[in-house]
């Protein structure tokens, strides 16, 4: 008797539900599979649909953007939209390594495709934000470096985007409505990308202070000073400010009072000669914290605080010291600008005459001239708190680009003299047309090209300054040979691949140790020979080495995070498989990921040296 036998057909349909949510939340599956998945039939459609959530929460960790005003969130559109905003990103930072690997620094023109992605409408900032730096966030050993590198640029961009709408209203608004506060905390904000610096806060600072000025006024009217009272009043702040305002005081009452308060009461000081060229000192919410600043953010607190109670001040763009100006009764009434005290709210808000501002002159210019008590605008004002801190940056570190890297956060800091110069490059490119704006303009635009940042607008500047009147020909064909010169450069740079040649020791990506120096290092690069200047190779005692000039010389990242030109005979290979990694903030420039005793090159990198990464 013939038995027939029969097969069980087993398929996922008699899967149980469980083992079901298990494989869709499998991180084997990419997203498209989970979508495809979706697709096939009910069962795994409805399954799929319960686990977008789970989905999308073990995917991205750190994603705390899906959140929308406590209604039901559509999932599966959420986790499509992140995954195409990664995708998107993704091909965008692996195309700037082409000129990444060419140029010291990215601008904003280069890096306009992040901001592209949020303005055509494929993504929001948001997101590309939160995407940017989850890719930020992942381990050195696991991270795509290159990626990482380009991140950072790209979340700097994107900040200095959202803040260039806010100064275009600021700078929209009449000058009657430009206070000087606003701009300085657009200031602090642009400078500190990685801070959260709330306007609110600041302004609800400067606010206490006045409450405690008026406090004070307000019981010396009623002769009824008490140290015990409370610092902060209960009653509305608003209706405080009014009612001193309607005192009819002497405003140099006023100041008296604000004087006891600001530099008696809350200890407001001027920094040490050790401490003055400290970025923190231009940032009027530090200044606010650590109560000592220079003297046009220490002049800024000073106005602020003084418009609310009903004093106007006007500020004066003194040399090397920033004053603020109380018009006098004659002035008012005669037009005379000759009549009038000037303030300096550095040394403790000191009232001044024309003749007593001679001793803040700076040695190099002897005598006064009535040019130095020009009345300033809101814009001028802003021109000269960011090209101080142009100053400082060059003044501290020369013209040498670092990061700083934070231990606690895990986070590199910005590039201090490129971030200010391009909100100078922002602001000059707003008022090149405004008479005082040229000399700005070409401070600017000659460091700049210096550093070789931001051609395109440096161009764009250079053109509109050429239509003006206010600036010497000369100058300008002096800037305009240097553009060129940083043009050919770049050409050049981005020319012809290096062949390897005899009696090279190392190649890219190698870690070696500088025995003579004593550090270790990362090799992105090498010449034949030393290609350096005279003047640089007399300085290094190149000529007292055995080997001289001739032989190769290695450009390397250190890991104190500089950038070397080390001879080879200094150098010998590291020899430990399982090294400490170099933290330096350009190694993504050149390297996308970790390999044994050393550093995988990236594709640039790789087409430059193409033998070495054979």
């Amino acid at each position: 008797m013939e038995v027939e036998s029969r097969k069980r057909v087993v398929s996922f349909l008699h899967m149980p539900p469980e083992l079901l949510e298990t494989i869709v939340l499998s991180p084997v599956l990419s997203i498209p599979d989970v979508f495809s998945l979706s697709g096939v039939c009910r069962l795994l459609y409805e399954t799929v649909s319960r686990q977008w959530g789970k989905i999308a929460k073990n995917r991205w960790p750190n994603w705390d953007g899906a959140v929308v005003d406590g209604n039901a969130v559509d999932w599966r559109t959420l986790v499509w939209q992140r995954y195409m905003c990664e995708r998107r990103l993704k091909a965008l930072l692996d195309g700037l390594m082409d000129r990444g690997i060419h140029v010291p620094l990215l601008d904003d023109h280069d890096l306009k495709g992040f901001s592209e992605m949020v303005e055509t409408g494929r993504c929001s900032s948001d997101l590309v934000d939160c995407v940017l730096r989850d890719f930020l966030m992942v381990p050195p050993k696991r991270a795509n470096l290159t990626r990482q590198f380009y991140s950072l640029y790209g979340r700097e961009h994107l900040h200095r985007m959202r803040l260039q709408g806010k100064w275009n209203a600021l700078l929209e608004l009449p000058e009657s409505q430009q206070c000087l506060e606003a701009g300085a905390i657009l200031l602090a904000q642009w400078m500190n990308p990685w801070n959260s610096i709330s306007a609110e806060s600041v302004v609800r600072e400067l606010d206490d202070i006045a409450i405690l000025v008026a406090t004070r006024i307000l019981a010396k009217q009623r002769a009824a000073l008490d140290s015990t009272c409370p610092l902060v009043p209960t009653r509305p702040s608003s209706e405080l400010m009014d009612q001193v305002r309607g005192l009819g005081l002497d405003a140099c009452a006023v100041l008296d009072e604000m004087n006891a308060v600001l530099y008696g009461q809350l200890g407001f000081r001027p920094s040490s000669q050790e401490e003055y060229y400290d970025d923190l000192n231009s940032y009027i919410h530090m200044v606010l914290k650590q109560k000592r600043g220079i003297p046009i953010t220490m002049s800024i607190v000073y106005n602020s605080v003084a418009r609310r109670l009903g004093v106007t001040l006007l500020p004066v763009n003194f040399p090397s010291h920033f004053l603020l100006k109380l018009r006098s009764p004659q002035e008012r009434e005669t037009g005379n600008v000759q009549d009038g005290v000037f303030i300096d709210a550095y040394n403790r808000g000191t009232r001044r005459t024309r003749l007593q501002c001679m001793e803040l002159l700076p040695l190099l210019l002897p005598s006064l001239s009535p040019s130095y008590f020009t009345i300033v605008s809101f814009a001028q004002v802003c021109m000269r708190m960011v090209g101080n801190l142009c100053s400082n940056s060059t003044l501290m570190t020369g013209m040498e680009l670092h990061r700083t890297y934070n231990e606690q956060t895990e986070q590199w800091g910005c590039l201090r003299l490129p971030q200010a110069l391009s909100l100078q490059l922002f602001l000059c490119s707003k008022m090149v047309g405004l008479p005082f704006a040229s000399d700005y303009a070409i401070a600017c635009t000659g460091l700049c090209l210096n550093l070789k940042y931001s051609p395109v607008l440096v161009e764009q500047i250079l053109q509109d300054l050429s239509q003006s009147e206010s600036c010497a020909t000369s100058t300008l064909e002096l800037h305009h040979s240097a553009l060129r010169a940083v043009k050919m450069k770049e050409e050049l740079c981005s020319s012809l691949p290096k062949c390897r040649i005899p009696g090279l020791k190392f190649r890219v990506g190698m870690v070696a140790t500088n025995v003579r120096y004593n550090y270790r290092c990362v090799i992105y690069g090498w010449d034949e020979c030393c290609e350096m200047d005279e003047s640089w190779m007399a300085r290094m005692r190149v000529n007292q080495l055995q080997m001289g000039r001739r032989q190769p010389f290695y450009h390397v990242l250190v890991e104190d995070g500089t950038t070397r030109y080390a001879a080879q005979e200094n150098l010998e290979p590291c020899t430990q498989a399982d090294f400490p990694l170099i933290r330096h903030w350009e190694l993504g420039r050149y390297f996308v990921g970790v390999m044994e005793r050393g550093y995988v090159p990236n594709q640039a990198l790789r087409n430059v040296y193409c033998e070495d990464c054979g």
